[in-house]
């Protein structure tokens, strides 16, 4: 994936270079797409960042880009992509926790919830272990 990303890069410009994850069944084909996307994104800007190609900064933007400008560009959506951190988010009081941002070092479980074709909400529930390893067959 790492060779056929560059070889795009090579031969378009950033500003028309999208990414597909081709999850659109199953929740985890869309977490394992989107994880393994930033993977080789990262690789491939990293390289070239290295290589004097591109500086940090071009190398953000291009990101941006890639994962979303220019779909909403290339569709004509109107969405503002904004970013929301887990420290300005205000949980209500009987959902509050100690530690929001603490270590995830003991999570067991990975909850998947998406939106179907139909417009149905779905959810999975899959074992951490299962997605990581599912993440390296890829």
């Amino acid at each position: 994936m790492v060779s056929s990303l560059k070889e795009i890069l090579e031969l378009a410009p950033m500003n028309k270079v999208m990414i597909n994850t081709g999850g659109i069944a199953f929740a985890e084909r869309f977490y394992l797409g989107a994880r393994k996307a930033r993977e080789v994104v990262f690789k491939v800007l990293w390289d070239a960042c290295i290589d004097g190609d591109l500086s940090i900064t071009e190398a953000l933007v291009a990101v941006n880009d890639i994962f979303a400008q220019n779909a909403k560009q290339f569709y004509k959506l109107d969405a503002s992509s904004r970013y929301s951190d887990a420290e300005s988010q205000s949980l209500s009081s009987p959902f509050q926790k100690e530690e929001l941002n603490g270590p995830l070092t003991d999570v067991k479980l990975v909850r998947l919830m998406w939106l179907d074709f139909s417009a149905q909400h779905r959810c999975r529930v899959s074992f951490t272990l299962c997605v990581y390893l599912s993440t390296l067959q890829l």
